[in-house]
């Protein structure tokens, strides 16, 4: 389409007297002022540098883990409360959520035989609960 649209503007101009030129056409070769030929290849500039990139990389997301669920509560202070007794006898304990549920969670476990060895402990400590798989909350 847009070859016909140039050939079709190329005949009008030629009936108008106009010159005619086609968008394939070269440009004639321009001379350096006071004459004479240009060189046949530019100077070459040194090498330059590879640019070094100053922009962060983001952090890669963070990886699922397995927990152990004791407890989900309506009340962020009823589930502080249970954080408290928990972290009172030694146990990594949090609450996890910034609305209801909050859940009261124990560990950050890669592999699901660690969460349910902590699930065991726990049940030892009066404690029971249930594995879960944590899945990171989006940015």
């Amino acid at each position: 389409i847009a070859a016909a649209a140039a050939a079709a503007a190329a005949d009008s101009a030629a009936r108008a007297g106009a010159p005619v030129t086609s968008p394939t056409t070269a440009a004639p070769a321009a001379t350096p002022p006071g004459g004479g030929a240009l060189p046949a290849t530019p100077p070459t500039a040194p090498a330059a540098a590879a640019p070094v990139s100053t922009a962060v990389t983001p952090a890669a997301p963070a990886a699922a883990y397995y927990s152990v669920q004791l407890a989900a509560y309506d009340s962020h202070d009823a589930a502080v409360r249970l954080v408290q007794q928990l972290v009172s006898i030694g146990t990594d304990a949090r609450v996890d959520g910034a609305k209801p549920p909050y859940r009261v969670r124990v560990g950050k476990y890669q592999t699901r035989a660690e969460a349910v060895k902590s699930s065991a402990d726990l049940k030892g400590k009066g404690h029971s609960g249930f594995i879960t798989l944590v899945s990171p909350s989006p940015q």
